[in-house]
């Protein structure tokens, strides 16, 4: 049976994309199809994904009982006590520290005599400065294949394969001519663009 995903709701379709963990918490307002969603991704686990799941039990072992109910619990934990949980690196909880703190009130928290969060942020800038490291490794590395491919389309290695190609051309509306030539007939179609707070690192 076909499963009409034009159905489902951007929001839906997105939690069923990102379930990708042996074990995943839905949230969100009654009625808001995760019922179904989930369902649906459970069924396209059984389609694909399973199986490898069980070719890997050897080295990867499925989640047992014990830790999925200390996981519950936890979960429950943070629920019952109103209490946000830890920030794990998850897109998830990038978008939730986002919705619960979307504008910030101008003032500052002093952490210099507090060796928890110094550690966080020491911890911060050395990671910060390897990641710089191995991106401008990337890079070189990169630039070093495109350079000799030149104007070839892929380049064939014996653990892989790249692609350099040019996407087609397409078109784009020229706003700041509109706003120039035809400001009044452009102020009809301004809308206004929602701020974010960026995260800035000074050392």
């Amino acid at each position: 049976m076909a499963i009409r995903l034009d159905r489902f709701s951007p929001k839906a379709l997105r939690s069923i994309c990102e379930s990708t963990r042996r074990l995943n918490i839905w949230h969100g307002a009654v009625r808001s199809s995760k019922t179904v969603s989930s369902i649906v991704r459970f069924l396209e686990f059984i389609a694909t994904d399973a199986q490898y799941i069980r070719a890997e039990t050897s080295a990867d072992p499925p989640l047992s009982e014990a830790v999925a109910a200390e996981l519950e619990r936890q979960f429950w934990g943070y629920v019952e006590r109103n209490e946000a949980p830890p920030a794990d690196g998850s897109d998830s909880a990038d978008v939730a520290l986002r919705a619960l703190f979307p504008r910030d009130a101008g003032q500052f928290v002093d952490w210099r005599e507090d060796t928890q969060m110094g550690s966080v942020f020491s911890d911060l800038l050395a990671v910060r400065e390897q990641l710089t490291t191995f991106i401008a490794q990337e890079a070189r590395l990169k630039q070093t294949i495109q350079q000799h491919m030149g104007d070839a389309s892929r380049a064939l290695f014996e653990t892989g394969e790249v692609s350099w190609k040019r996407s087609k051309d397409g078109t784009q509306l020229d706003t700041a001519r509109l706003l120039k030539e035809q400001p009044d007939v452009a102020g009809f179609y301004m809308t206004t663009k929602p701020g974010s707070r960026r995260f800035l690192v000074q050392t």
